[in-house]
């Protein structure tokens, strides 16, 4: 249930430029209300339990560790939640923080560059410059994004 943190998510989205989580993060987004009808992803193995617990969910992705529908932005965990926090580093700082970002995580940036580049063209156009130039405020259920944004603030 836990309504004092499902409370908190919906009021903090609601001012979010991002709102992002990662692994079981989505089941607390869901009950949140804010991924009707939007494209998410899980922590593997639990994509079912999700879209039969939230049926208002617009589609339940298994072959992307991160998936991003408007202003959501949710992954697999594990390592994706690093790329996927880098992700919005890039959408909103640019790819040349993103990539410097990346080396400091040890993971490839031109790896990761390509993977995010077809994901973009996958599912939800790139936002636009007055998008990415506006403040971000998170939601995120594991630290990583939280720490990583306020590290670049």
């Amino acid at each position: 249930e836990k309504t004092d943190v499902v409370a908190w998510i919906r009021s903090s989205a609601a001012k979010a430029t991002w709102v992002t989580s990662h692994c079981w993060g989505a089941f607390m987004l869901c009950q949140a209300g804010l991924c009707d009808k939007k494209a998410v992803t899980t922590f593997p193995g639990y994509y079912k339990e999700l879209s039969e617990a939230f049926p208002k969910i617009g589609s339940v992705i298994k072959d992307n560790r991160i998936v991003k529908d408007g202003n959501l932005v949710t992954s697999n965990g594990g390592v994706a939640a690093y790329e996927a926090a880098n992700y919005v580093v890039m959408k909103h700082f640019g790819v040349n923080r993103a990539k410097t970002v990346a080396t400091g995580l040890v993971f490839s940036a031109d790896n990761y560059q390509a993977m995010v580049s077809a994901h973009d063209a996958q599912y939800v156009p790139t936002p636009t410059s007055s998008a990415v130039a506006r403040s971000v405020a998170l939601v995120v259920v594991p630290l990583v994004s939280n720490l990583l944004m306020a590290a670049l603030a």
